[in-house]
């Protein structure tokens, strides 16, 4: 069983087009597009626009909805390099928040810093314009194929 976030990424990478991804109700929400990918960085680069509904308080995006950007930049960043019948899965995750999310419209930058057989390690930057919101690491499982 092919995961359908891993085949929209390959389909991605295959053609480079800027994609919507609407693979699950999750990524609609956070308005994610993706917008690049360079094979020889490993570094996938989406864009965000999360609904109002993921705003606290004062207006600033949920600490919670920062940290799910940040990996699903590192997670498909990941899909971009693994063979197409794995799968991966998010194992630890540390997050870092630099300043709040104001704005409407975020960058995420994905990047695959070492693939092995059974682990990947990864690391996001989360970016307002030009301003560094927040920084992610995780390790992530290289799962076997599904049948």
């Amino acid at each position: 069983m092919l995961n359908p976030d891993a085949e929209f990424i390959r389909n991605f990478c295959a053609n480079m087009a800027p994609q919507p991804m609407h693979t699950n109700d999750f990524l609609v929400a956070l308005g994610a597009e993706l917008i690049g990918f360079n094979p020889e960085l490993k570094e996938l680069t989406m864009r965000f626009c999360p609904a109002e509904t993921f705003r606290q308080g004062v207006g600033n995006i949920q600490g919670g909805a920062i940290s799910a950007i940040l990996d699903f930049a590192m997670v498909f960043s990941a899909f971009a390099v693994i063979a197409p019948d794995m799968n991966i899965s998010t194992t630890s995750m540390t997050t870092n928040f630099f300043a709040p999310g104001k704005s409407m419209d975020f960058t995420a930058i994905g990047k695959v810093e070492k693939a092995g057989r059974k682990m990947i390690f990864s690391s996001a930057k989360l970016f307002s314009g030009d301003v560094p919101i927040a920084s992610a690491t995780s390790n992530l499982i290289v799962l076997p194929p599904r049948t």
